[in-house]
């Protein structure tokens, strides 16, 4: 995992820098902890992309956490690049000279985050881990409730439609540590989970169905009532979860489903 941002100094330079994050969760530092609490009211929104070349250029007054997928980034500004993998975060600077980004592989995908004005990035910087194996499909799975039990299915749809936005509620970054495994358990929010770094499993009641999501996976969670799930972490885990309203643009409840 890499977390990356660019930086334009009072000489007009533009740089790429390591991005510190505060991410909550049982292995976090104190720091992490508190600073964790600011994220609430930092995202504004978040916008699939099937192709980087959608994405939009970063604008005088917007800023972007931009989450790989699949595929990769490979940047330049200045004297600095960067190549960015799935599961890595890049932060994005303002003004339409703030990223340059000089070639991406077929088939990557990413997920753009637009981050309020007012929030400024801090915490710990996590440490970088290197891509292991070669390129794969990224596991697209949604969690949804059907007559008291949770289900896996999968979420191609993420990407099926052209690029639009979807309003958030806030946005969290979370760590687990080394072989942490909860209870069966709800969560209060509906949470689209992308994994940033080690292993996240998911257990269903639905056929006992196991999910493992690495690096780069996504996992659209709506799981508020009935018997819920289990999470267990496999390495030190990291996930950023993006919280939704209960109205949202991948909300197509069927029969049965609550």
């Amino acid at each position: 995992m890499r977390t990356v941002r660019t930086v334009v100094d009072g000489r007009g330079t533009i740089r790429l820098e390591a991005l510190p994050l505060p991410f909550a969760g049982p292995a976090a530092t104190d720091e992490d902890a508190r600073r964790a609490g600011e994220l609430s009211k930092a995202a504004i929104e978040v916008l699939p992309f099937a192709r980087p070349a959608d994405l939009p250029r970063p604008a005088a007054d917007s800023r972007f956490l931009i989450f790989v997928v699949a595929g990769g980034l490979d940047l330049e500004a200045s004297d600095t690049r960067a190549r960015l993998h799935p599961g890595d975060v890049l932060l994005t600077g303002t003004g339409p000279d703030a990223l340059c980004c000089i070639s991406t592989p077929p088939g990557t995908r990413l997920l753009g985050i637009r981050v309020s004005d007012s929030w400024a990035p801090g915490g710990t910087v996590p440490p970088a881990t290197e891509p292991t194996g070669g390129p794969r499909e990224p596991l697209l799975e949604e969690m949804f409730v059907r007559d008291g039990i949770a289900h896996f299915r999968r979420f191609d749809r993420l990407f099926a439609d052209a690029p639009a936005t979807q309003a958030l509620n806030g946005l969290s970054f979370l760590v687990f540590s080394p072989g942490h495994a909860g209870t069966w358990h709800t969560d209060t929010n509906i949470n689209l989970v992308c994994v940033t770094s080690g292993a996240l499993e998911l257990e269903v009641g639905g056929d006992s169905a196991v999910r493992r999501f690495g690096p780069g996976d996504v996992c659209l969670v709506q799981d508020q009532h009935g018997q819920g799930h289990i999470l267990r972490a496999h390495r030190e885990t990291r996930i950023l979860a993006a919280r939704l309203p209960g109205l949202h643009r991948w909300n197509t409840t069927r029969q049965g489903e609550q």
